[in-house]
């Protein structure tokens, strides 16, 4: 074959110096964080109540991948702050680098297409901020959706048996990250469509050998939901369907807080990329996407137009992710309107993320000026945000800012606990951070493991808090379990610079129960008290 019809070797999505200092830097930052924190974030104390046992499924209407891979961790290294951190950090990195391999998939030729993507995550607050500071769920699935992409690129080049069981495999597992995965993989599987025709790999028998492979693969937790209806819909109540009665009325909020959210995600990284737009006329140096091979579509024209086409067959693989990012942003609009939803997050849009930030990396790559102002915006933020976390993990307020370690000691002195029951988790769960001998029970979870009638349990809640008083006596008189003696206050010091807070301890008993035969005279020929 002549040099001048070989196709060039693709680039590398990131430099081996590249990696070794991302992988460096994220492990510095779980270590960090494992020494500044006395406690967990919110969803890392969710966490903590999950890992007491194995299931098919949780509750909070969370499927049970990342709970099991955190109890993975917890058995080989223990209960603590550093087995979670070092599972999330890890697994953000995977994502990062995922998103890295992604885009230099679609733009094989543009060089530092990979780098821009990792960049443009930078950018997002959801991926780059929340990821570290509160995330559990949202980061399994950055970790794994980026590389679901890159796996579905390579069946739709040649769909060998192999790549379609990797394929089916990373899309079950995504959806046993989060339920919202499935808004990615339609908008995949309808772009493709959209993009490719006949020709599209959802149109070929073997990839409907490997859908019904990824479903077969659910069939274990889709059954845990039908058992747990409840657990499994309470979500349904933080996204405020059907709040607002009228359906008219449900759906204009419901398309404004779906508005919200995009611009929550996406408005950083636009604005770097229209001031590149304004700004740059000129192409980066080292890139050469021309390739040899192939047919453009006819859409090519308007894809080069905007940046991101090519005279080859790699225009195809855009033009996809191009419908694809557009059909999983409608799609997911679309289950706002029909659910009837009125609240709606950033990170459940997070699927449509990142085939769209793909997308712009190798346009932003190949743009000089562009990607100058990427790479400047990129790691300003990216310090910004590490230094961040270490003040929010001290602050004031803080719920990770107490010595959860020093109330565990008191209630052991003074209680002789073995079981901790709250409504509170944000604060209480801690205690098994600190201590895993610690049993916990708490409403949200669908199955109690912590009071058995051979458990010592006492019930926790801040001082000043009625409602959390009487939401967690209610739940442990619904346990079988009843106040003994009046409550006491104890102290939940701060490890930094800030206000201590009172906890109430109310010690529990189990409650006998009522016989029809009155109670036996004691020796005095008086009837003994029952006990409550």
């Amino acid at each position: 074959m002549p040099a001048s019809s070989a196709t060039p070797s693709p680039l590398r999505p990131l430099p081996p110096a590249a990696l070794g200092a991302l992988a460096t830097l994220l492990l510095a930052q779980a270590l960090v964080l494992s020494v500044l924190r006395g406690g967990t974030s919110y969803d890392g104390a969710e966490q903590l109540l999950y890992t007491q046992y194995l299931d098919w499924g949780y509750g909070r209407s969370q499927p049970p991948l990342y709970t099991w891979l955190l109890w993975g961790m917890h058995q080989v290294l223990g209960v603590g702050p550093w087995a979670e951190n070092l599972l999330k950090f890890t697994l953000l990195g995977v994502g990062l680098c995922g998103m890295a391999w992604l885009a230099q998939a679609l733009y094989p030729r543009v060089r530092y297409a990979g780098g821009a993507a990792l960049l443009l995550c930078l950018l997002v607050p959801d991926i780059v901020w929340e990821m570290q500071r509160n995330y559990a769920h949202s980061v399994l699935l950055f970790a794994l959706l980026p590389w679901g992409g890159w796996l579905y690129l390579r069946a739709c080049n040649q769909p060998t048996p192999a790549r379609l069981l990797a394929l089916a495999l990373v899309a079950a597992l995504s959806v046993l990250a989060k339920y919202n995965a499935a808004l990615f993989w339609a908008g995949v599987a309808l772009g493709d469509v959209l993009a490719n025709g006949r020709r599209a790999l959802p149109a070929r028998p073997a990839a409907w050998a490997a859908a019904l492979l990824a479903l077969a693969l659910l069939l274990p937790h889709i059954a845990w939901v039908v058992q747990h209806p409840g657990p499994s819909l309470v979500i349904a109540d933080r996204m405020g369907v059907n709040a607002l009665g009228a359906p008219w009325r449900n759906a204009a909020a419901g398309a404004f807080e779906w508005l919200v959210a995009c611009l929550g995600l996406f408005a950083l990284p636009t604005l770097v990329i229209t001031v590149g737009l304004l700004h740059s006329r000129t192409t980066a140096r080292g890139n050469d996407d021309r390739e040899t091979g192939g047919h453009p579509p006819p859409w090519s024209a308007a894809l080069r137009r905007l940046g991101i086409g090519c005279a080859a067959a790699n225009c195809t693989h855009r033009c996809l992710w191009l419908y694809a990012s557009a059909a999983a942003l409608a799609l997911s609009l679309l289950v706002v309107l029909l659910s009837g939803m009125t609240r709606v997050q950033p990170r459940w849009l997070l699927p449509t993320a990142v085939p769209l930030l793909a997308l712009a990396a190798g346009w932003v790559a190949g743009q000089g000026r562009a990607w100058r102002l990427l790479r400047w915006a990129g790691l300003t933020i990216g310090v910004i945000v590490i230094v961040g976390n270490w003040w929010a993990a001290v602050k004031p307020g803080a719920r990770t800012a107490y010595d959860y370690a020093a109330l565990s000691a008191v209630l052991r002195a003074q209680t002789d606990a073995d079981c901790a029951v709250f409504t509170d988790y944000a604060h209480f769960a801690n205690l098994r951070l600190v201590d895993p001998s610690w049993r916990l029970a708490n409403p949200a979870m669908p199955r109690q493991v912590g009071l058995a009638a051979a458990h010592r349990p006492v019930a926790l809640w801040l001082a000043h808090d009625a409602a959390a008083r009487q939401a967690t006596l209610a739940f442990a008189a619904a346990q079988g379990w009843v106040p003994l003696g009046p409550p006491e206050t104890v102290v939940l010091p701060r490890r930094w610079p800030g206000r201590d807070a009172l906890v109430a301890v109310q010690r529990l008993q189990r409650r006998l129960v009522a016989t029809s035969a009155p109670p036996a005279p004691n020796a005095a020929g008086v009837a003994a008290p029952g006990r409550p």
